[in-house]
């Protein structure tokens, strides 16, 4: 049964079966109206058939290339190894709240996240351990955040966390959620993990290198200052 659905599946979204099906729908469209109207039931019926079944196979075929169109986004976009954005998202969105601050004065954040000594995961146990270290990370901070903010990869165990109508103090108050709930993780192999963060706000005349740059140097000072610490830029 199974090799029978998985036939009609393959047939269903060949590209010469969409076509014939396309021909099929303009020919038997008007000729079973015609029909209809002339009262040849039987004839109207077999052509109603065919109308329905390539009206199916046609919206099917619409939906299948939706989905691999969303799935083909997501490949440009993500991060394979975690899911999370990766830096092209990232500076498209940080162009966006540039934009918004620009035009309306709204007031955006970002938050550089850094595991502490991450290295040693991987001298230790190994890149497998550390992929699944990464993985976990990302998944603690997208369960605190909102659905408006985005976290993405920007270097092996580098993340920035942009987060949208959101000042300095509400990004702080954020930071520090978020490096408490990292360090009282449990991680692979009983592993324990600590983040370095450093946030700053959108200001005037800021470019996004200029934004970049003083969320980077309030990390830097966070590690200065003995790491597993929130410092604001």
């Amino acid at each position: 049964m199974n090799t029978v659905i998985n036939a009609l599946t393959e047939l269903a979204i060949s590209k010469v079966h969409f076509r014939i099906c396309l021909i099929l729908l303009a020919g038997f469209t008007p000729v079973s109206t015609i029909l209809y109207l002339d009262h040849v039931y039987s004839i109207a019926a077999i052509s109603s058939v065919v109308v329905s079944y390539s009206l199916i196979v046609v919206f099917y075929h619409c939906d299948y290339f939706e989905r691999q169109c969303s799935h083909l986004e997501n490949e440009v976009i993500k991060d394979p190894l975690t899911g999370a954005f990766n830096r092209r998202f990232l500076n498209e969105k940080l162009n966006e709240c540039l934009s918004v601050f620009r035009r309306n004065s709204e007031v955006s954040s970002i938050i550089t996240i850094d595991l502490d000594f991450f290295k040693r995961i991987n001298d230790q146990h190994g890149h497998d351990v550390g992929d699944d270290v990464l993985r976990q990370v990302v998944r603690n901070v997208q369960g605190r955040i909102r659905h408006t903010d985005r976290l993405c990869r920007v270097g092996g165990e580098e993340f920035i966390l942009v987060m949208p109508s959101t000042n300095a103090n509400q990004a702080k108050i954020v930071a520090e959620s978020l490096r408490s709930r990292i360090s009282n993780a449990e991680f692979v192999h009983k592993q324990k993990m600590t983040v370095s963060i450093g946030a700053s706000e959108v200001t005037s005349g800021d470019t996004l290198d200029h934004w970049l740059k003083r969320a980077d140097l309030a990390l830097y000072k966070a590690k200065e200052n003995g790491r597993d610490q929130v410092a604001i830029g």
